[in-house]
């Protein structure tokens, strides 16, 4: 089981109102789509953490950790985001000249970086709240419940149930490469992983199949029946 699963499940939120918790999700998470301000963005982003970690009772440590991820793809984004190229020395925050051009950072640039920083810390502590004291079966009727469309919701499942096989996959493929000290050299550690990747699509996609099969003889007719 995933840790947001087992948090989801114990967590001092688990009994309170479903449709509370999802009516307070979508207007803080529409707050900080439409909002152009990265006061009321962190405003909303501390709302949520004192709620998840001091009222739910998500161990900060553990609430924390789960933004390692995220935090990783947005400042790959923000590097592209930040940094511009200029055959001249324009007015800027911050240049630099590489041989014939100049990187800058120039002021609105930054802020705009802020900006969506922000709101991404917001929106994401808002989907935190919502996946970490609501477990993914009563997050499915609440979908049903206000009409989301059924292929969205056939999606999400789907997502949600290959994600534990991924996961799986992966655990027993690294320990029975660790096991044969796989990974106790650099040279072995990139062997080791591009090993892992080849096996891993090769089963994942065994794994689709036999779901294929699985599905077909429990006659299968294109539709989940919720």
């Amino acid at each position: 089981m995933l840790i947001i699963d087992t948090y989801a499940y114990i967590n001092k939120l688990r009994c309170f109102n479903d449709d509370l918790k999802f009516l307070f999700f979508t207007i803080m998470i529409s707050i900080a789509l439409f909002a152009n301000n990265s006061f009321i963005h962190l405003a909303i982003f501390s709302v949520m953490s004192i709620i998840v970690t001091i009222i739910a009772k998500i161990p900060i440590k553990v609430y924390f950790k789960m933004y390692l991820l995220p935090i990783a793809f947005i400042l790959l984004s923000l590097i592209a985001f930040i940094f511009s190229i200029s055959n001249n020395d324009i007015t800027s925050l911050f240049s630099i000249k590489i041989s014939s051009f100049f990187i800058i950072i120039r002021e609105d640039s930054l802020i705009q970086a802020i900006s969506l920083i922000t709101r991404a810390f917001s929106t994401i502590s808002c989907s935190y709240f919502l996946i970490l004291t609501t477990p993914f079966n009563s997050l499915i009727k609440l979908l049903l419940k206000y009409k989301v469309p059924v292929l969205l919701i056939e999606l999400t499942m789907l997502t949600y149930r290959f994600i534990f096989i991924l996961l799986e996959e992966i655990s027993k493929i690294y320990r029975a490469q660790d096991l044969k000290f796989g990974y106790n050299t650099m040279k072995n550690s990139f062997n080791s992983l591009g090993l892992l990747l080849r096996t891993l699509i090769v089963r994942m996609i065994k794994r689709y199949k036999d779901m294929i099969v699985s599905l077909e003889s429990k006659n299968y007719d294109s539709q989940f029946y919720m």
